[in-house]
């Protein structure tokens, strides 16, 4: 290795913070893997998994695995979600960059290679209300819930825990569902510029919607009502 890490960027070095250390890193969707080529250059990581069911992005990891000299500690897979990871093999999971749908999907066909992961780090681009009711739906907790920044968009990481028959289905209020309830508890950093950014767009979807009369529309402009309603309470 030659001791220099790939440069991450806030949304990946807000993953990797979250991690912290582990013995095995697989990274779902890895795209470039510059995140375990960093985690592993930098000493968090043992060794990492780089994961991607296309190989185009697998031919880019594998670029950047070379570039930095870790062939030793990263193993480049080819393959759909969990199925390229054994049971009890990563300690530490990322499930990033993709939509939330998918992400639940990942889930449910692979929770059984998961039973030895304490780190569980999921970073949806899209469907994020859609990702907290699938995971508060089938017992997954939801232990803690980050923001990153990058240029003029904010992305929501969550760290959570696999299904446990001790965990209540939680049934979140439609503002729990939408902003996530540990960035209500928790307000942490970009949580103003977020609820700002939340409150507008509901705020522009009434507007669109006011200007047809159908019964979905009617439907959609009372649910968003009902949130913006609850919003307008959090400071």
């Amino acid at each position: 290795m030659n001791g220099i890490t790939p440069q991450l960027s806030p949304r990946l070095s807000k993953i990797a913070e979250l991690i912290g250390s582990c013995r095995c890193l697989a990274d779902i969707g890895t795209d470039h893997a510059y995140l375990p080529v960093s985690m592993c250059m930098s000493g968090k990581a043992q060794r990492a998994i780089a994961s991607d069911i296309r190989r185009g992005p697998l031919e880019h990891a594998a670029g950047t695995v070379r570039a930095y000299h870790a062939n030793d500690t990263i193993s480049l897979r080819l393959g759909a979600g969990l199925e390229t990871l054994e049971p009890n093999e990563a300690d530490a999971v990322v499930i990033a960059g993709m939509g939330g749908l998918l992400i639940s999907n990942i889930l449910n066909e692979g929770t059984d290679k998961l039973s030895s992961a304490d780190k569980i780090i999921l970073q949806p681009m899209t469907a994020v209300p859609e990702l907290r009711e699938y995971l508060w739906q089938n017992r997954w907790s939801i232990e803690n819930e980050a923001l990153a920044r990058e240029d003029d968009k904010i992305y929501n990481i969550l760290s959570v825990r696999t299904p446990s028959a001790d965990t209540p289905v939680y049934t979140p209020t439609a503002a729990e569902l939408y902003l996530g309830k540990s960035l209500i508890d928790n307000r942490p950093e970009h949580f103003s510029e977020y609820l700002q950014k939340k409150k507008s767009k509901l705020e522009n979807m009434l507007c669109g919607l006011g200007r047809t009369s159908s019964a979905e529309a009617l439907a959609k402009a009372e649910f968003c009502r009902g949130i913006l309603s609850e919003i307008q309470r959090i400071q």
